[in-house]
C-alpha cells in the first residue's frame, strides 16, 4: 500500500465520522458544503486527535472547534431565531393588578431603570397603541414563516442550487409567486465561507486574530491546514502519477515523442490544446511534433484554464494507451 493510498484512507475515514457527527446538527448549515468544506472540516477532526488532551474528548474538541469558527466563517450557521414576546408585566404583589405606565417622570424614570423593557413597551402602547399590536402580531408572523421554512427545508429541492433551464423557470416562479420565500431560499442556497485553515483559500487576517486570543485553538487550526492542502490534493497527485504512467507507455511505443511532458503548466492556450485533441488521429511522433509546434505559433488563441486543458489531454492519453498506432492512425 503506497503513501497516497494510506492517506486517502485515512481521508475518508474522517470524512465518514465528520458527516455522522453533524448530520444531527439543523444549526449548521452542512447540507450547503462544497467537497472543499468537507475536505477541511475532516483536517480539522484529525487534527483534534492528534491535539489529544485529558479534559475534553474527540469529539468535544472537534465541536469547540467548529463552533469557534462562527465568528470567521460567514453563514456557517442558520440565524438564530428568537421568538418575539411581549414583556412580562409588572403585576402588584398584593392585588395582582398590571402596574401601568405611571404619570410622575420621576416614577417613570424609576421603571425605566428597573424594567427598561417593559418601559419601552408603556411607552410605544401610550403614543401608539394600535400600531404596537401590530407590529408585534407581525414579527410574530415573520418569525412562524421562517421557523416553518428551516423546519421544512430541503436542500435538494431548492432551484436556487442549480443554473438549468429547469431551475431558471423555477427560481422565476418563486421570485414572482413568493418574494420572501425567494429570498430565504436564495441565502439557503449559497455555500458558507471558506473555513480559516482551508489550504486552498486560508484567511490569515482570522488565523491571526485566533492566535491572539486562542493559542491552542490556533496549534489545531495549524496542523489542520497542513492536513487538508495534502488531502485537497490526493486526486491531484493520482491524477499525475496516471499520467507520468501512461505518457512513459506511450513514449515507449514510439507515439509520443521523448521530451513530451507528463505535466503541463497551469495555463495553455487553445492552439496548444488542439494537438492534444486530435492527438488521436495521428499516425506518429513525428506528425503530433510538428503539429504541436505549428498550433504553438499562433499565439492570438483564447487562453484555457489549465484543468479543461489537462482534462482533455488525460482523456486523449487514455485513448492512445487502450489502442495500437493502427488505431491511433484512423
Amino acid at each position: 500500500m503506497n503513501e497516497q493510498t494510506t492517506e486517502r484512507q485515512l481521508r475518508d475515514h474522517h470524512l465518514n465520522k465528520v458527516r455522522d457527527m453533524l448530520k444531527g446538527d439543523t444549526h449548521l448549515r452542512s447540507y450547503a458544503f462544497s467537497p472543499q468544506h468537507w475536505i477541511a472540516v475532516a483536517a480539522l477532526n484529525r487534527a483534534a486527535a492528534i491535539h489529544s488532551d485529558d479534559t475534553t474528548t474527540l469529539v468535544e474538541r472537534f465541536k469547540n472547534a467548529l463552533a469557534a469558527m462562527e465568528a470567521h466563517t460567514p453563514h456557517l450557521y442558520r440565524p438564530v431565531l428568537e421568538e418575539p414576546r411581549l414583556p412580562t408585566p409588572l403585576k402588584d404583589p398584593l392585588t395582582g393588578e398590571i402596574v401601568r405606565l405611571p404619570a410622575s417622570q420621576t416614577e417613570r424614570a424609576k421603571l425605566a431603570k428597573y424594567r427598561p423593557d417593559y418601559y419601552d413597551y408603556l411607552v410605544k402602547l401610550e403614543k401608539s397603541p394600535i400600531s404596537a399590536l401590530m407590529e408585534h402580531d407581525e414579527a410574530r408572523a415573520k418569525w412562524m414563516q421562517r421557523k416553518t421554512f428551516y423546519s421544512n427545508y430541503d436542500h435538494s429541492t431548492n432551484p436556487f442550487t442549480g443554473n438549468s433551464p429547469e431551475h431558471h423557470a423555477r427560481q422565476n416562479l418563486v421570485a414572482k409567486n413568493d418574494p420572501d420565500a425567494a429570498a430565504l431560499l436564495m441565502a439557503e442556497a449559497r455555500p458558507p465561507a471558506a473555513f480559516p485553515w482551508d489550504s486552498s483559500s486560508p484567511n490569515h487576517t482570522a488565523l491571526a486574530k485566533i492566535a491572539k486570543t486562542n493559542q491552542p485553538l490556533a496549534e489545531m487550526l495549524k496542523d489542520a491546514r497542513e492536513i487538508c492542502a495534502r488531502w485537497s490534493n490526493i486526486e491531484a497527485a493520482e491524477e499525475e502519477e496516471k499520467v507520468r504512467a501512461m505518457v512513459a507507455a506511450l513514449q515507449a511505443r514510439g507515439v509520443l515523442p521523448a521530451g513530451y511532458p507528463a505535466r503541463h503548466a497551469v495555463q495553455r492556450k487553445d492552439s496548444e490544446r488542439k494537438p492534444m485533441k486530435h492527438l488521436a488521429k495521428l499516425g506518429s511522433a513525428e506528425q503530433a511534433r510538428r503539429q504541436h509546434e505549428a498550433a504553438a505559433a499562433n499565439a492570438a488563441d483564447k487562453p484555457l484554464s489549465g484543468a479543461e486543458h489537462e482534462k482533455m489531454r488525460i482523456s486523449t492519453l487514455e485513448k492512445l494507451v487502450g489502442g495500437d498506432n493502427r488505431t491511433v492512425g484512423k
